[in-house]
């Protein structure tokens, strides 16, 4: 049997969480990466709602009686104001012809000469098109590769759902995998990760790359517990509780390392 805590489920945004989580923590390591076969996109399960402030998709809208009326309606509106302005532009045109002359017949002679031009010009551009192609051979796109396999300065990592991972930070083993159907809840602030760090410059280090794009629950600072602690919720939605316990080394290295547990 296997016991793995915490598991994270996200949506769509798994392989962006692994990348700035192994970017913050110094000792994390990926233990395993697997992908959903490509194509694979996140449904919406029939009957269910949409998360707050999730944008809404033509199923959804189907879905919503009330939503469809609203297009409907929005429908009919454009479809009038169509008529209108075509009857507008009939009208226009007609009063045009009314008060314009007829045209004077076009002169052969400057029709011809007019045409010698246009040509002319056409041959002139075509040339210096060919003149301004490239000789040397055409460089190809670079293909989408697998995460983690980069075939070279130009290569562009494909962006696939996560099947199953697992992130190991600080021996802790992470599950993560992105949900392949859109649930109406999110992660949630009563559920947090302990970390719990050995200086002041970890601890720096670490909130200041989690709260990138985040909010604080609890400003970063010292408390009566703990020299330093800071409740950071971060871009995903993912709260992490960061802890440097008293007695731990500070940024110049003066105090000894504890790696003891803060008192709680």
């Amino acid at each position: 049997m296997t016991l793995c805590l915490p598991f994270l489920m996200f949506q769509g945004r798994a392989q962006e969480a692994i990348d700035q989580y192994l970017a913050t923590f110094a000792d994390a390591e990926l233990l395993e990466m697997q992908y959903h076969p490509e194509g694979t996109e996140i449904s919406q399960p029939a009957g269910g709602t949409r998360p707050s402030g999730a944008p809404s998709s033509d199923s959804q809208l189907q879905d919503d009686p009330s939503a469809e009326a609203v297009v409907e309606q929005a429908e009919e509106e454009l479809a009038a104001a169509g008529l209108k302005t075509a009857d507008l532009d009939a009208a226009a045109a007609d009063a045009a012809a009314a008060n314009d002359p007829a045209p004077e017949a076009a002169d052969p002679d400057l029709a011809e000469a007019e045409t010698r031009h246009e040509e002319h010009l056409a041959e002139e551009t075509e040339e210096d098109d060919e003149a301004a192609e490239p000789r040397g051979p055409e460089l190809a796109e670079p293909e989408l590769e697998p995460y983690g396999q980069p075939t070279g300065a130009g290569s562009r990592r494909q962006r696939r759902l996560v099947a199953s991972a697992q992130l190991r930070i600080g021996g802790q083993v992470l599950m993560i995998q992105d949900s392949l159907i859109t649930h109406d809840f999110g992660f949630t602030p009563s559920s947090s990760i302990a970390v719990v760090v050995d200086s002041g410059e970890e601890f720096s280090t670490v909130v200041e790359s989690l709260s990138t794009s985040g909010v604080f629950l609890m400003e970063p600072g010292g408390y009566d517990f703990a020299a330093n602690f800071a409740w950071v919720q971060d871009r995903f939605g993912l709260s992490w509780q960061i802890t440097q316990p008293h007695g731990t080394q500070s940024e110049s290295g003066d105090t000894p390392l504890s790696s003891q547990a803060p008192s709680w």
